[in-house]
């Protein structure tokens, strides 16, 4: 299937293209102005298309903002050693700093926030959780969802020196903690017990 593309100069794109440039003009369009400082309208003149069409695809904003939300956010694994550096690596990215943006931008907004949240409570908790063993799967879960989105925070919207070089000498650290998250609390361990 295929669409005019009127305001590109008469060129074609499938449906798949134009659902696309709908989503990433709505992740720069979220990014910057967050969800209640920008209209569907907007986002369909930046993506180049007849406002009707965002509608039509997504549905609502609402729709539209959990798509976008989507298209920022990657699934962190857990474990030790490599796990952690690909963390601090995925933090880092151009995708996860989007999403942050959107997410800070848009609390103000009830709809957003219970968009997010069921977001990362159904997608990345739920997922983090099933690669965990023992009690409080869910809990642990979004403790690491928390560590990545303080650091985030720290990093690029606060601006922490310590947070700003070159961030793999953390890795150790976060190994540490992702152990003690996944195994818990010493306590409980029995070469703790005396």
């Amino acid at each position: 299937m295929t669409e005019r593309n009127a305001s590109a100069g008469g060129g074609r794109r499938t449906t798949a293209e134009t659902q696309d440039r709908i989503r990433n003009a709505a992740v720069d369009a979220f990014m910057e102005r967050g969800y209640d400082g920008v209209g569907l309208r907007e986002i369909a003149k930046r993506a180049g298309v007849d406002p009707r069409l965002v509608g039509h695809y997504f549905g609502s904003k609402e729709g539209l903002f959990a798509e976008a939300l989507e298209l920022t956010m990657e699934m962190p694994s857990v474990g030790r050693k490599e796990s952690a550096a690909a963390f601090l690596a995925q933090l880092r990215s151009e995708r996860s700093m989007a999403g942050l943006l959107m997410t800070i931008r848009s609390t103000s907004n009830p709809q957003a926030v219970e968009i997010m949240r069921e977001m990362i409570e159904h997608r990345f908790q739920h997922g983090l959780a099933d690669q965990l063993l023992g009690e409080q799967r869910h809990e642990r879960a979004a403790l690491i969802l928390a560590i990545g989105i303080g650091i985030l925070v720290m990093r690029e919207v606060i601006g922490v020196a310590a947070l700003n070089g070159d961030v793999t000498g953390l890795t150790p650290y976060l190994e540490a903690v992702f152990e003690a998250v996944e195994d818990g609390p010493a306590v409980d361990r029995p070469e703790a017990t005396t």
